[in-house]
């Protein structure tokens, strides 16, 4: 009986924190933005050079799939890392090793790419 009611606190506690999560996660915005306008964006009508433009494009899609998919990945392990024992623990513990100096890499290399660009503007 005290299995089943661990079981069912563990459900219960996972099912409350993905909801805290997709609300955290989740805002309406009501505002009305052009992003073309000169008055929001005085960069609009400047023209960047072929290979600059699609850089950009690019470098920012590496940087937003790459956030988002850390960041999943990074709850996924935690979840899994509260809900396990104490020698499943010592395992998470060396697989987020790698984790870390994966998401690291992929921040540097997108800075350091950006930099890249901002130094190709001038």
């Amino acid at each position: 009986m005290v299995k089943k009611i661990k079981l069912n606190k563990k459900i219960i506690i996972s099912i409350a924190l993905i909801i805290m999560i997709i609300f955290i996660l989740t805002n309406n915005v009501f505002a009305t933005f052009n992003p073309n306008d000169p008055k929001w964006n005085p960069n609009a009508y400047v023209k960047k050079g072929n290979f600059t433009a699609k850089a950009g494009v690019i470098l920012g899609w590496i940087q937003f799939f790459g956030m988002l998919i850390s960041v999943i990945v990074l709850a996924f392990i935690g979840l899994k890392y509260m809900l396990s024992s104490v020698e499943e623990k010592a395992e998470y513990k060396k697989t987020m090793i790698p984790y870390v100096v994966g998401c690291f890499m992929l921040m540097a290399i997108s800075v350091i790419i950006e930099i890249i660009e901002n130094i190709a503007k001038i």
